[in-house]
């Protein structure tokens, strides 16, 4: 399950008992309307339990978590910085939490921390708790990118986003078989942490392929009655004498190829099918990158030119990672077989990938293209053929506006697809893992092959956030007039 980050900082303390119970109420009623609203998505936590502020919020806050070990320790300017909602509690008088708060709003001055500011747009807002004797009042406080008026853009679509893809997990993973990225003696060796890296990306995978063949069969439904309503509308009165029932035919097929378009994008298939692919190969880079002795964050290099509905995917990718990094856990590996691993089943098995692939794509995009072209030129001699006969018989209407409509739709098809760009793209992506393997010597220096690993990883995430980008641009659109 993907869960949302919620941080718990606290400073100071308080005099008397009443503040510890009208704390944790306050904090049971944030989140449990959090709850009905996103029923689907648990929570993790990241507190130190470092004081009594602390502890009393932690207590109210575990029922929420999907389990107890659903916490991490880290310190109070990480917790703001990777927090995507967050508690500050302090009493009336203490303003030592100003800073940051400020700094998790993108407010701070240090310049240095670019990083921070531009990812201020993954982060919700702080609700800010402050304990008295008496009372606890709460304050919401909102980033520079949200406002009282309108909190819900964009951080509330990155929680719609986070739900809907923790509800189509729980459909989806009992239809589709897992991808072994693998093989189980290996996953039985690796620690806890690099393990649970794995299976999100087996579920992110698995959710791709789910929703990739549903919007390649609202693509094939929309080709067919495409064809449809262009043959009733134009051929079938030259085949049938008199064309009976010409009319609706053509009003059939034109209102069946809407209603498949509109059930395709009321069920967001191939939205869904391209943030989880996005979703699946950052979660690939960042397991890999989990296996080195190095905290690398794949987040922190993914689709930065991104529009605001793909943000979730980079808030997945950072709730992913701060969720799976635990203290005090070693791996059965040593680091030379962790190195070979990376070597095997990441280099080799996306280079030997994109060139099998790039190639079957390179014939099926030939295909097409010389079978588009071909009815096209048809399409032309018949019209050129039909020129100077005072009257061409019905059968060479019907071809002419046939092979043209072919020629037209394929040609349509392979536009829409992007498949010239694509193919590009599989070129790149082979390129780039032929030449790690070329340079799998330096796996031999430790220092060479971290570098090698964490550059092919930015070169793996940069290209991957190409292609999310590129298809999007090219999304599946009703075929009838505007």
């Amino acid at each position: 399950m993907l869960p949302v980050l919620l941080g718990i900082v606290g400073e100071g303390h308080c005099e008397g008992s009443v503040w510890r119970p009208s704390l944790q109420q306050k904090i049971i009623e944030i989140l449990t309307a959090h709850r009905k609203q996103y029923s689907s998505t648990p929570i993790f936590l990241l507190c130190n339990q470092r004081n009594e502020f602390e502890k009393a919020a932690f207590e109210a806050a575990l029922p929420y978590v999907a389990d107890s070990m659903a916490f991490r320790e880290m310190d109070y300017e990480s917790i703001a910085k990777n927090s995507q909602l967050l508690f500050c509690i302090r009493n009336e008088n203490d303003h030592s939490l100003d800073a940051l708060i400020e700094i998790r709003h993108g407010k701070s001055r240090d310049v240095s921390d670019l990083r921070g500011l531009l990812y201020q747009r993954e982060r919700g807002p702080v609700w800010d708790l402050i304990c008295s004797e008496q009372q606890v009042n709460a304050q919401i406080r909102y980033p520079n990118h949200l406002s009282e008026k309108n909190p819900s853009t964009p951080y509330q679509l990155i929680w719609k986003n986070m739900d809907q893809f923790n509800r189509d997990a729980q459909n989806v993973n009992r239809y589709e078989p897992a991808f072994p990225l693998l093989p189980q003696d290996v996953r039985e060796q690796l620690h806890q942490s690099n393990r649970f890296l794995l299976e999100q990306f087996q579920v992110c995978d698995r959710m791709a392929t789910h929703f990739q063949k549903r919007s390649f069969g609202i693509y094939i439904a929309l080709f067919v009655f495409s064809f449809a309503f262009v043959f009733f509308y134009d051929i079938y009165s030259n085949l049938v004498a008199g064309a009976p029932l010409r009319l609706p035919f053509y009003l059939a097929s034109l209102v069946v190829a809407f209603v498949i378009y509109r059930f395709g994008k009321h069920k967001n298939y191939e939205n869904k099918y391209l943030d989880y692919r996005a979703l699946a190969e950052g979660m690939r880079v960042q397991f890999f990158w989990s296996l080195t002795d190095f905290q690398w964050a794949a987040a922190d290099h993914y689709l930065h030119k991104s529009e605001n509905e793909l943000i979730w995917i980079r808030a997945a990718l950072r709730s992913w990672y701060n969720s799976s990094l635990k203290e005090g856990q070693t791996s059965q590996l040593s680091t030379d077989r962790r190195l070979q691993i990376i070597l095997e089943n990441w280099i080799r098995n996306q280079n030997d990938y994109f060139l099998t692939t790039g190639k079957k794509n390179k014939k099926m995009l030939k295909f097409l293209k010389i079978g588009s072209t071909a009815f096209l030129y048809i399409a032309f001699a018949l019209t050129v053929l039909k020129l100077p006969i005072p009257k061409p018989p019905a059968w060479l209407l019907a071809l002419t506006s046939l092979s043209a409509a072919i020629g037209a739709l394929v040609k349509g098809y392979i536009q829409n697809r992007g498949l010239s760009e694509h193919l590009k793209q599989y070129s790149r992506m082979a390129e780039l893992y032929a030449f790690a393997l070329e340079h799998t010597a330096m796996l031999k220096n430790q220092e060479n092959a971290n570098l090698l690993i964490q550059e092919l990883g930015k070169e793996a995430l940069a290209e991957n956030a190409e292609w999310v980008l590129l298809h999007r641009d090219r999304r599946i659109t009703f075929p009838g007039p505007k």
